[in-house]
């Protein structure tokens, strides 16, 4: 019986690092088997390897000092490093969001405790997928399905634990007052529109210098402003979410630029939404759960 090592996968920083099909065939006897090992998992999970460095003082000449390494060593992040590693992106976003709306220490605190929940939330998930993948040879239909629930926390290498539907993002969303909701919205919506003013550009750029003209390209960024889902969390991929709410919003937008334009733009629409599942999954997109809307117009109706 051959057994396929899965090192390749380690260190990649792609969201998909295993093409999926949906209509993956049944394995036969006799085909191969996937091993992976604790340390590989804790590789794709936790993140890869880290140089750990130790220095003397040497004395040298005249009185004068110098630093040498005598030690260079490679370290397995542990589950500890990880949360070290979240906690710190947490604490920048508080500071980020602390810059543009003021928050008081008891909000810090009540975001600080929901980043850590959001933070083992992910571990204790990945904790209890790990003897699933790592205990026994599997076999391709259960080496897809298992590495398709994982996909979504090594994706936490790449955005962090403060999705969109993340604990964190909730707290915020019902702790900022109403002062503080109004100037983080309009914020917000400022950041949106340069966001989607980049990702046009960036098509024009890919589209053999194709180019949305000023009035088309400001009333393309009104509408997705207005009624597109595009997620308060930065992330690499906002290009692609730019191009799926474009898609989404056809019947706004499409009489606003020429058919050849838009039937180019199309094709990009086609590719971006390849990426939309992932993302979803992953706790990225989209920016508001429906539940939270409703939640927030009933206490609204219940205080008037």
């Amino acid at each position: 019986m051959a057994f396929v090592s899965l090192s390749c996968l380690i260190g990649s920083s792609a969201v998909v690092g295993y093409e999926f099909e949906e209509d993956e065939p049944a394995l036969v006897v006799g085909e191969r088997q996937f091993v992976i090992t604790e340390q590989q998992f804790d590789q794709m999970v936790f993140g890869g390897q880290r140089m750990v460095q130790r220095a003397v003082v040497v004395p040298r000449a005249n009185g004068v000092q110098a630093v040498e390494v005598v030690e260079n060593r490679v370290v397995q992040n542990s589950v500890a490093d990880f949360r070290k590693r979240m906690e710190g992106t947490a604490v920048a976003e508080i500071e980020m969001i602390n810059n543009r709306v003021s928050l008081t220490d008891a909000q810090k605190k009540k975001l600080k405790l929901a980043a850590r929940g959001d933070i083992e939330q992910v571990v204790a998930r990945a904790l209890e997928l790990r003897p699933k993948l790592t205990s026994k040879p599997m076999n391709q239909q259960q080496y897809v399905e298992l590495m398709r629930e994982l996909q979504p926390l090594r994706m936490t290498q790449q955005f962090g634990v403060i999705g969109e539907n993340s604990l964190f993002r909730k707290t915020l969303r019902h702790t900022l007052t109403d002062e503080q909701k109004v100037r983080w919205q309009t914020l917000e919506r400022e950041r949106q529109r340069m966001v989607i003013e980049s990702a046009i550009q960036t098509w024009e750029r890919m589209a053999n210098g194709v180019k949305i003209s000023e009035p088309s390209r400001q009333k393309i960024i009104d509408v997705l402003v207005e009624h597109g889902e595009l997620p308060e969390t930065r992330n690499t991929y906002i290009y692609y979410i730019v191009l799926v709410e474009i898609g989404k919003q056809e019947d706004r937008l499409k009489p606003i630029v020429p058919d050849e334009i838009w039937d180019k733009l199309q094709t990009q629409i086609t590719q971006a939404k390849q990426v939309e599942a992932t993302l979803r999954k992953s706790g990225q997109w989209p920016a508001r759960e429906v539940e939270d809307d409703v939640s927030d117009s009933k206490n609204d109706g219940k205080k008037d």
